[in-house]
């Protein structure tokens, strides 16, 4: 999803260090709610990627599903935003299981990037008519993670040794909003082959850290493509 208000934190959190802190940590909070739920509960905004509808209410009520203004990206956030605004909250069924693969799409001939910028801005026009002035430029900003250059293989990350379980996040941003988890054991991890190669190039960040949110060890890294690819396993 998207809106002003988180607009404004990731504006906030780019510059500001406390924002910075305080939307990781809430993040943290949201994330640790979303995956304990086992009965259906109200989530603002839904992926069009599993998304199902009832047909009869559209037709009845003459609310378009799909906002054909929009071609590609945001339209489904469109369509949950119109929902809210009628008062109706989209669910998340946590029994449904679905597997989207990141990324994986051939490029289109404008760029993948350029199409989302352009709906992003249209949405924010429909809806907000502006996205929020940026803030100002903090005096003390984040510490940089530690960097671990341009890699065309998988970082082996040190875990610290724990006694409570420890997680290895990933994320596209310093702050982790959002991001992919899973639980490590032992002293060192190695992205398996498989979730690396769906990696697209770009800037990543990683983290361990403990169920409270206590932070062990953090790097970043840009992935550039392997100039002598490996075959496939």
């Amino acid at each position: 999803g998207d809106h002003p208000s988180l607009a404004t934190a990731f504006e906030a959190a780019g510059h500001q260090r406390i924002e910075s802190t305080l939307l990781d940590h809430t993040w943290q909070i949201r994330h640790q709610h979303f995956w304990r739920q086992t009965q259906a509960f109200p989530e603002p905004f839904l992926s069009g990627a599993c998304l199902l509808l009832d047909l009869d209410w559209f037709e009845k009520t003459g609310e378009p599903v799909f906002d054909e203004r929009f071609f590609l990206y945001y339209e489904d956030t469109d369509l949950c935003l119109r929902l809210l605004q009628r008062g109706i909250f989209p669910r998340v069924a946590p029994a449904a299981e679905a597997i989207h693969y990141f990324d994986q799409s051939p490029d289109p001939s404008t760029g993948k990037a350029e199409l989302l910028a352009r709906a992003r801005r249209q949405y924010y026009r429909k809806h907000f008519r502006d996205l929020p002035p940026p803030l100002p430029l903090d005096s003390d900003p984040s510490p940089a993670p530690p960097d671990l250059g341009e890699r065309s293989d998988p970082p082996v990350f040190a875990v610290a040794a724990s006694d409570s379980p420890v997680y290895l996040e990933l994320a596209l941003n310093p702050w982790f909003v959002p991001f992919i988890q899973t639980q490590v054991t032992g002293t060192e991890y190695l992205l398996p082959a498989p979730v690396w190669r769906r990696l697209a190039p770009g800037r990543y960040f990683a983290r361990t850290r403990d169920p409270a949110g206590e932070v062990s060890g953090r790097w970043s890294w840009a992935k550039v493509q392997n100039k002598s690819p490996s075959p496939m396993v």
